[in-house]
């Protein structure tokens, strides 16, 4: 056995890019920032003097932002960042930092969901090559259009990622077992900032209807480097559970369905996790699927050079099932109109160039 193999790259932003924070983050103008031009200043609100402190909470308690806005006057400015809301945001969501003054980070379970979205897509493919046929997926999904991501993201992990491996059943369905996910092989570092990174404030919409959303901060322009590992003797683990756990009772069409992929998906695995380089063309494959799909459905533009959708701006919905009912998956799937985030200027977001070795 190998062991873990692991190989530096790169991540260059091509359009806005902005990786999750809680709520609870969120950055109060007047406290926490204030505006300077088409900058936001954001200050360490404790290194006022009391009185101006004072004066700053009694204006926020009243719900003047823009008087207590004035009052920050002389705090330290810990960082800028660009403003391009044309109104002034009372509040915004900043993009993650391990630290209050850290430039931006990636962290690694972004990059890994990513991934995993990537190679879900060449799975199938290889699967729909092979001419298995996959309306076993989309057979019989809930009539809530809601629940329709859920359920279809529940049977692809542990079809594809877990080659139908379970110990009891869900409404006809194996439950997901972590043990027997591939992905467990799969080692994402965060990936840190090398050299100048710039961020600005900007609005989203919901697309296509629309719908405006909270003002968030983006990476605008940066690079940002992570280390990847396959862990090949936790591969080998991985799918000796995938030998030594069955198939729980399932209906008919289920069971022969589980039962006839598992071994093309065994094949797939042992060969894109032979090495992190394959791994990282196996999921560039996948999203050349998705990114081609999305920039059908949704008429916005898609850099050629484009090789991922990373972070905040579609979800599962986008992220799963609309590439899947486009490209590979047939069935109800067409019914359902999900929707993606872009900017107001009708940019998508959260594209990344993948360069392999830094």
């Amino acid at each position: 056995m190998i062991g873990l193999e692991t190989v530096e790259v790169r991540l260059e932003v091509l359009t806005p890019l902005h990786v999750g924070v809680s709520r609870e983050e969120e950055l109060v103008r007047g406290l926490d920032y204030r505006v300077d031009g088409d900058r936001i200043l954001v200050v360490d609100f404790t290194t006022l003097p009391p009185e101006r402190a004072e004066r700053v909470l009694d204006a926020l308690e009243a719900g003047d932002h823009a008087e207590a806005e004035g009052h920050l006057e002389g705090a330290e400015v810990l960082r800028e960042v660009g403003l391009r809301t044309g109104d002034v945001p009372d509040r915004f969501l900043p993009t993650y930092r391990p630290t209050w003054v850290d430039d931006p980070w990636i962290p690694g379970t972004s990059i890994k969901g990513t991934l995993r979205t990537g190679l879900l897509l060449a799975a199938l493919k290889r699967l729909h090559e092979a001419r298995v046929d996959l309306s076993t997926l989309t057979d019989r999904l809930p009539r809530n259009p809601r629940k329709v991501p859920m359920a279809l993201d529940n049977r692809l992990r542990v079809t594809v990622f877990q080659g139908g491996t379970a110990r009891g059943s869900n409404h006809g369905w194996p439950n997901p077992h972590p043990h027997a996910d591939v992905l467990r092989a799969l080692k994402v570092e965060d990936a840190r900032p090398v050299g100048d990174v710039w961020t600005a404030v900007y609005r989203a919409e919901l697309h296509p209807r629309g719908r405006p959303l909270d003002a968030r901060e983006f990476v605008v322009s940066g690079t940002f480097e992570f280390e990847l590992g396959v862990d090949r003797d936790e591969l080998e683990r991985v799918l000796e559970t995938w030998d030594g756990v069955g198939l729980p009772r399932l209906p008919e069409p289920v069971f022969r369905f589980l039962s006839g992929v598992r071994g093309e998906l065994r094949d797939f695995w042992e060969e894109t996790l032979d090495d992190p380089g394959t791994l990282l063309e196996r999921a560039r494959e996948g999203w050349r699927e998705g990114l081609g799909e999305l920039g059908e459905r949704f008429r916005v533009d898609v850099p050629e050079d484009a090789d991922a959708q990373l972070g905040w701006g579609g979800g599962r919905l986008v992220k799963t099932v609309l590439p899947l009912a486009g490209r590979v998956l047939r069935g109800p799937l067409g019914r359902f109109a999900p929707q993606t985030v872009r900017l107001v200027d009708g940019e998508v977001l959260g594209l990344v160039r993948v360069v392999e070795g830094g």
